[in-house]
């Protein structure tokens, strides 16, 4: 797998923003003993371990937003001929037979170079797979 835009991921880095924020936060507060807050106690303290993993859970969902977010933005590409494996494959191969790919290079004419990238590609092709070629200088033409 590759990026198109690899230089995007730099913004994965973006995932401690939360994660400064949380730590700041937490700091902030102050404890303030008061009367009532003893009756609060023992409620606070069965509810403290599942509010602490609920806030692990957020804090954790609030940190991968912004690298997911970086990672989608690099464009990620699958890459490498392990994708199709070995299966047939259908392919339809258009070429263009009219005035202007007559025109001559220094290897030859295009359209002598365009029918030597299609047998390139056609040989390339798993067995099974299904071939069809067309000219399409004026009226199309399927060959075979």
């Amino acid at each position: 797998m590759s990026l198109l835009n690899p230089l995007l991921a730099i913004g994965a880095g973006a995932l401690l923003i939360p994660l400064l924020i949380h730590i700041f936060n937490r700091s902030r507060f102050r404890t303030i003993e008061w009367g009532a807050m003893h009756l609060l106690e023992s409620v606070i303290s069965q509810n403290r371990r599942r509010l602490r993993i609920d806030q692990l859970i957020l804090l954790l969902i609030r940190c991968l937003i912004p690298a997911v977010l970086a990672f989608c933005l690099a464009r990620p590409v699958l890459t490498g001929g392990g994708l199709l494996g070995d299966a047939p494959v259908a392919l339809a191969v258009v070429l263009d037979n009219s005035y202007s790919m007559e025109a001559a290079d220094p290897g030859g004419t295009r359209f002598t170079a365009a029918v030597e990238s299609a047998c390139r590609v056609i040989g390339e092709l798993p067995r099974g797979s299904q071939v069809a070629v067309v000219l399409t200088g004026g009226r199309p033409t399927p060959l075979f």
